[in-house]
């Protein structure tokens, strides 16, 4: 009953027209890549390290590909990371919209996509310069934490050079998708242990995209891999509901193997396959655990007190660089200077990085993207909202992730935006530690800043 996704990779050298001041249209950028009046540029990559040195504004990026036709319904373009605000055509046809660095988001292209030919996808993306004094630093619009402001990226917090170095590009891969009736763009495993008939109950939701018109019956099959070799399945029926919906199921482990960080055991994983005759076949790892503060703020892990060791990390200012191999070799580091838990500074990472805390062991505090202080509009604080609930949709099932933070030394947005986002955060995730912020008077800086 299994039906497998199709997937081909847009990556390579794309074209590329500078629009620094926004001054291009559609028709010119279009007309000029015809007329082969562009350069080239390696996707993905953050456009700094390509050689195109403190640059803000826009690039258009456009590729030219070609599709062999497949047996299917659906065709998705999907963006995995760009940054930031992104505009998306494709033969003509404009898709939509994006702003954020970190989200993965995605296009139906079924009725535009060519069956033979080339295949023209064009794509801006802005990474603007915020005007010292009057935006930035205090009043940011831009979600990107460090990426944006901090005092260890290159130019620190000077007025002139704070934004060197900008962070603007895509980033991350971008793929095309051909899938036969639903396209799933989320799943979350959410397990509750319990402790005295050493079972996990867990509650299974897998969010899609579909173009079945009107309701329809499906049975999908759930298979189970525990970190032993345990095969678990289970079969369930489901409705399918409008063209986006959402599936939920629950069942249950006996004797579950438990994530542990690396000293106090192991970091067990499980392997989750979906599929069915409608769904094509989706595959996810998660882990079992607990994680809970008491009273006096002591944390415990699987009903386990911990001390914890931790340190703040900003792996690299690029995501596009931070390959499998390093951040491998950074992991290991942490667990050898014998740290148990990392703070992943007011950013948010790429996804191997989650991954690879996961497979060693290592917990993480995950911070958002929001450092200092930034603009009081109610139309920040609704994107906030926005983008701080994708960061937990996203990162949901790193058994790693013990604590959300809402925001970074905050100051006075403590009290006017930080409670919309932990309540942001809470209506997704009840099953972490949510700190609305992190703010100056838990940072000790004398002798550093002041004193």
């Amino acid at each position: 009953m299994n039906t497998e996704k199709k997937i081909k990779s847009l990556n390579g050298y794309w074209n590329y027209i500078k629009d620094k001041n926004n001054k291009l249209t559609y028709n010119q950028v279009s007309k000029s890549f015809t007329n082969k009046k562009t350069d080239k540029i390696k996707i993905p990559s953050n456009w700094e390290l390509e050689g195109i040195h403190n640059f803000s504004g826009s690039i258009w990026f456009v590729k030219s590909f070609r599709f062999s036709q497949v047996q299917s319904n659906i065709r998705i373009i999907e963006f995995t990371g760009v940054d930031y605000f992104t505009d998306v055509w494709l033969n003509n046809t404009y898709l939509g919209s994006h702003e954020g660095y970190f989200q993965p988001f995605y296009f139906d292209v079924s009725e535009i996509l060519k069956k033979s030919g080339e295949n023209i996808l064009i794509v801006k993306v802005n990474s603007p310069f915020e005007e010292p004094g009057k935006v930035w630093p205090h009043k940011k619009k831009l979600i990107k934490g460090i990426f944006n402001h901090h005092d260890c990226r290159p130019g620190a917090w000077d007025p002139k050079y704070g934004q060197d170095q900008n962070t603007g590009g895509i980033w991350n891969n971008v793929i095309l998708h051909s899938v036969d009736s639903i396209f799933i763009d989320s799943v979350k495993v959410t397990p509750k242990i319990n402790f005295k008939t050493n079972k996990a109950f867990l509650r299974i939701e897998v969010s899609y995209y579909s173009k079945i018109p009107s309701p329809v019956k499906d049975k999908i099959e759930l298979k189970i891999k525990s970190p032993s070799g345990r095969i678990l399945k289970s079969m369930h029926n489901i409705r399918i509901n409008g063209t986006r919906g959402e599936i939920k199921i629950n069942t249950e482990i006996n004797k579950p193997e438990l994530w542990w960080c690396w000293d106090l055991g192991k970091p067990n994983l499980y392997e989750l396959n979906i599929s069915g005759k409608l769904v094509n076949t989706e595959h996810i790892r998660f882990g079992i655990r607990e994680v809970k503060l008491n009273k006096r703020k002591e944390f415990y892990l699987n009903g386990r007190r911990l001390f914890l060791r931790g340190t703040n990390v900003i792996p690299t200012q690029f995501l596009s660089e931070l390959n499998i191999s390093k951040i491998s070799r950074q992991v290991s580091l942490i667990k050898e200077a014998n740290i148990n838990i990392i703070r992943m500074h007011a950013h948010v990472n790429r996804t191997g990085y989650y991954e690879e805390c996961d497979r060693q062991g290592i917990l993480i505090w995950q911070d958002f993207a929001l450092q200092w202080t930034y603009d009081n509009s109610q139309e920040f604080k609704s994107n906030a909202v926005s983008q701080i609930k994708d960061m937990v949709k996203l990162h949901y099932n790193h058994p790693s992730i013990a604590f959300w933070c809402c925001h970074n030394e905050p100051g006075e947005q403590i009290r006017t935006l930080d409670g919309d986002l932990y309540d942001a955060v809470l209506s997704i995730d009840g099953s972490r530690i949510i700190r609305k912020a992190s703010n100056y008077e838990e940072h000790p800086y004398d002798g550093w800043y002041w004193g």
